[in-house]
């Protein structure tokens, strides 16, 4: 299945690969290499972490390269 990078868009629900929903709070474009970056929030649970180079497969779901920061939102 082809997959490409993109940039998510704030304030929406985004389904993972792994059938988890994600609400995105906010996008930048960090480091040299203008990886893009988003913060999200596990709808499930609370889980929030910032997920580093988000991609999207033809069905519309989406995972990134890796995650930093996860913790339980209060």
């Amino acid at each position: 299945m082809k997959r490409k990078y993109i940039v998510p868009v704030a304030d929406r629900i985004y389904t993972n690969h792994n059938g988890e929903q994600y609400y995105c709070i906010s996008v930048e474009t960090v480091n040299q290499f203008w990886e893009t970056t988003a913060v999200f929030l596990r709808v499930s649970d609370g889980w929030k972490l910032q997920a580093h180079g988000i991609v999207q497969y033809e069905d519309g779901t989406i995972e990134w390269n890796y995650s930093t920061g996860g913790h339980w939102s209060r």
